[in-house]
């Protein structure tokens, strides 16, 4: 099996995924009510320095981020981003056109602009981050102060996989075994719960699979590239790529770890990101 561009995606760390989904609702079957739907939260953080935007990778969502505020400074207010399909959205259609999704994250992450904001995003959500801060440039927004991408190579790059997200469901799910280590056990073994999961993960995969990539000027904030040094989807090439997407700063930051050394090696990357942002608080 040939090595792929970053689909690697399956939600492999997806712990107590079920426990997730059902703890998401109250005993009426009714999601919680937030203020937006897309960061959701019970109340804003009073006088953060900035904001931290965080995107999930393919069939995840922003429970992988959870733990960050306690291990950021106080000041940085960190907003994990809740894509429709999934979690306390789980009734909403999973989106399948990634720069039509970027539109609506910028909806959302428009009115939070009051403060400097800070992009991290673990694999497809490296490049739907990307999109989306593309996206508010176009509206005329500032840059941001910095754009994470881990585990995902840079735009340009051409993918170097068939594409798979038209599959049926059986051979859909091979393919992610073999080119992934494949879904959950916990989701594997559940057909209830794989039923759940399964249109989230072919949404993401149709996204990453379809876009196509669409030559802009670099963006103005820093990047700093994360892979994982046991990675086999992503290459110190496909990381370094990342240096033509801004006119900035670039660094690049190799992680013990595989694909998903973003939650295996929290403590490591929550100190990258601080490092990194440090410059930023008061």
């Amino acid at each position: 099996m040939s090595r792929t561009r970053g689909t690697g995606e399956t939600g492999g760390r997806a712990h107590g995924v079920k426990e997730l989904i059902l703890a998401n609702f109250d005993g009426a079957g009714k999601a919680p009510e937030y203020e937006n739907p897309w960061l959701p939260r019970r109340g804003p953080k009073p006088h953060p320095a900035l904001r931290l935007i965080c995107f999930p990778h393919a069939g995840g969502g922003g429970a992988v981020y959870h733990r960050w505020s306690s291990l950021l400074p106080a000041e940085i207010d960190v907003l994990p981003v809740l894509l429709p399909g999934r979690e306390r959205r789980i009734q909403e259609p999973p989106r399948r056109d990634l720069r039509g999704l970027a539109a609506e994250a910028a909806d959302a992450i428009a009115p939070l602009a009051d403060v400097p904001l800070a992009f991290f995003g673990h694999s497809m959500g490296a490049l739907l981050a990307f999109e989306t801060i593309r996206d508010l440039r176009r509206r005329g927004a500032s840059p941001p102060l910095r754009l994470f991408a881990a585990a995902y190579a840079a735009p340009q790059t051409p993918r170097r996989s068939d594409s798979i997200h038209e599959l049926p469901d059986r051979e859909f799910l091979i393919e992610i075994q073999e080119r992934f280590s494949g879904v959950p056990p916990q989701v594997a073994g559940d057909p209830d719960l794989l039923n759940l999961f399964l249109p989230i993960l072919r949404a993401d995969v149709a996204m990453i699979e379809t876009y196509q990539y669409v030559d802009e000027p670099p963006l103005e904030c820093p990047i700093t590239a994360l892979g994982g040094a046991d990675d086999q989807q992503v290459s110190i090439a496909d990381l370094a790529a990342w240096r033509s997407q801004t006119a900035g700063p670039f660094q690049q930051k190799i992680v013990m770890g595989g694909h998903f050394f973003v939650a295996e090696r929290q403590a490591e990357v929550v100190r990258i990101v601080r490092a990194a942002l440090g410059a930023h608080l008061a």
